[in-house]
């Protein structure tokens, strides 16, 4: 739970053609990102941002505070497609994680109170039903035949870091235009995936002309291979410091058949 001055305060206001009174609470949910629990096991952190006057009413009024959480639970249901359980405790943190996460705050004044239509009713399910999965930033490379083999995971590391800057020898950034896969050994593929802290929850399929990564609800890829690679051979690893995912695919041989006469 953070706060900010951009995010509206609590406030009560008078439904229309009602005598009832509204309570309006405005929030701000950012994006979900991967940490790890009190028992080092891996959880979920939701940041939201509230006004610090909703902020001090729900540390310092009991009834206020359930009222804050349930809104938390049902935005993050609404936003995210996640359900949370009722059975929680209150961590004594003033944030999870190092680093307080930037967030993009919308303002917005107006309007407060308002009857929902049943158009409304329509849009709100179209946005439940969004698809929220992200598909990464990714680099592809070619191991050339002729240099020497990465004999572990960090060296293959270090040659695409420096594909990067150009000054490898063993492994060339592909320029968009041509893939150059008869030089090659292998595929190598650098994916961003800057939500994760691991990579244990990274699904990985590989076929002889394609590439397949998800990760939960957070990221999805589909990648058409140039060429043909040796599916049982194809490797990954996850450099937790970077972040990235680094997928290696041996290119099957290519075949060339000469025709002449007895």
């Amino acid at each position: 739970m953070c706060e900010h001055e951009l995010v509206d305060p609590i406030e009560e206001k008078s439904l229309p053609d009602s005598e009832d009174v509204g309570i309006r609470i405005p929030l701000s949910l950012g994006e979900v990102r991967e940490d790890f629990d009190k028992k080092n096991g891996p959880c979920r952190v939701y940041d939201i941002v509230w006004n610090p006057l909703t902020v001090k009413k729900a540390v310092e009024e009991k009834n206020v505070r359930p009222l804050v959480i349930q809104l938390a639970f049902a935005h993050i249901k609404q936003k995210k497609g996640v359900e949370l359980s009722e059975n929680f405790t209150i961590p004594k943190m003033k944030y999870k994680g190092k680093t307080v996460q930037l967030q993009r705050i919308k303002g917005k004044k107006a309007p407060k109170i308002e009857e929902i239509k049943s158009q409304t009713k329509i849009f709100e399910k179209a946005i439940e039903k969004q698809n929220t999965v992200q598909t990464p930033e990714w680099k592809f490379f070619i191991e050339l035949k002729d240099s020497p083999n990465a004999e572990n995971a960090e060296d293959l590391v270090k040659e695409v870091e420096k594909a990067v800057e150009g000054k490898s020898k063993a492994i060339e950034a592909f320029d968009g235009f041509n893939a150059n896969e008869r030089e090659a050994r292998s595929l190598v593929f650098q994916i961003s995936l800057p939500l994760l802290v691991h990579g244990h929850s990274i699904i990985l399929e590989a076929s002889e002309e394609q590439l397949y990564m998800s990760v939960a609800n957070f990221y999805e890829l589909v990648l058409y291979l140039p060429c043909k690679v040796v599916k049982a051979e194809a490797k990954g690893c996850f450099d937790c410091s970077k972040r990235c995912l680094y997928v290696v695919m041996p290119v099957a041989v290519l075949f060339s058949v000469s025709v002449g006469r007895r």
